[in-house]
């Protein structure tokens, strides 16, 4: 295939096959930055989802890892590994809690969106499979983070109802995904 009819982020960042020299390096440096919590990197990823071949290409780049990892680290220092330092939160009810969620939570939300919105139909069942159990497992990891933004509902608003949304997302293609393995075992 000439390099015209290749779609432009191949020829940035990797290959059809997906084993590109420099781009995929490139691609996996960018999406290491969301483990540091970087604030701007997950709309840019975001537009690079939103492109025909872009979710294969960051999963190829190991975001689904690099998103979990952020994940679970921010659970563990917010709330404790054994979640002990939750259990305040839990008796608190709805309206009485403060919380100030973290910056980089938005872009990981969103980003998460857009991966399971965008071109996810294309993926082989496989990956599919794989991303929304990967995103579930996100999604476990940021559960105390969205019951403290549900508590204290209507503030950040926006970011409660990015995390309604993906936890909707994952729900409605795991069902889609259960479907047709029986479809197919059929």
């Amino acid at each position: 295939q000439g390099l015209q009819q290749t779609p432009f982020l191949f020829q940035l960042f990797g290959s059809e096959s997906g084993n590109a020299a420099g781009g995929d390096a490139c691609l996996m440096r960018l999406v290491q930055l969301l483990a540091g919590y970087d604030v701007d990197i997950a709309y840019t990823l975001e537009q690079i989802a939103s492109c025909k071949h872009g979710v294969q290409l960051l999963l190829n780049a190991g975001i689904m890892d690099v998103l979990i990892g952020a994940g679970t680290r921010y659970s563990n220092e917010t709330f404790g590994t054994d979640g002990s330092k939750s259990m305040s939160i839990e008796r608190a009810t709805y309206g009485t809690t403060q919380y100030e969620p973290p910056p980089f939570l938005s872009g990981h939300l969103s980003l998460l969106n857009t991966m399971l919105s965008s071109n996810c139909n294309q993926l082989p069942s496989t990956v599919r499979e794989r991303l929304v159990m990967d995103a579930s497992q996100l999604l476990r990891w940021y559960a105390p983070t969205g019951d403290l933004l549900l508590r204290t509902f209507p503030s950040h608003s926006g970011l409660t109802i990015k995390f309604v949304t993906a936890l909707a997302a994952v729900s409605s293609s795991g069902v889609d995904e259960i479907k047709s393995s029986f479809s197919s075992s059929a």
